[in-house]
């Protein structure tokens, strides 16, 4: 019994450990801004992170460290951007990696407001990039929905056949 525990054990932290690997796919971006986005205590700013602005303000400075810690792109131990996860998720997305995005390197204090401070001018000069990399447009994500169809069309047929609400499983997101 012992012997099955450690092995289910293993197991569940294999999968675990693979699923927070990069690139970032579009279920795992939006579970990262969907987390964050439910921290709001203001509506006013939820609406605005929806649409990408990121207003200078106490409670948006903690939502873009939240994201970027989400986004594993947030290194807890020295308080540093990862740089390189970024880049490979640009990468993987077939963006150039902007030689701007060597200015967010180095450590942090680890407050909300450092941490924006130091990566809003990269996120403002490079907006566009970061919503295709991150799935966070509506072309990335239409493209992602017709890619996935065929799995969408099935899990939704399982809900049905379950008699569970038939809504749309989240593969990919149309907006974050």
């Amino acid at each position: 019994m012992n012997v099955l525990l450690k092995i289910a054990t293993f197991l569940c932290l294999c999968e675990l450990g693979y699923s927070w690997q990069y690139p970032r796919n579009a279920d795992q971006t939006l579970w990262a801004f969907k987390t964050c986005q439910r921290e709001a205590k203001d509506q006013k700013f939820l609406e605005k992170w929806k649409k990408w602005e990121l207003p200078a303000s106490e409670e948006t400075y903690c939502y873009v460290k939240c994201v970027w810690k989400n986004l594993g792109s947030y290194n807890d131990a020295d308080n540093s951007i990862k740089i390189e996860a970024i880049a490979q998720q640009l990468r993987s997305r077939g963006l150039n990696v902007p030689a701007s995005l060597q200015k967010v390197a180095g450590p942090t204090s680890g407050s909300c407001k450092d941490v924006y401070q130091k990566t809003i001018k990269f996120f403002l000069e490079q907006k566009a990039n970061i919503q295709h990399a991150y799935y966070g447009t509506k072309a990335a994500s239409d493209k992602c929905l017709r890619l996935n169809l065929r799995e969408l069309k099935f899990r939704n047929s399982v809900k049905e056949k379950r008699n569970l609400d038939a809504s749309t499983t989240a593969v990919c997101t149309t907006s974050v």
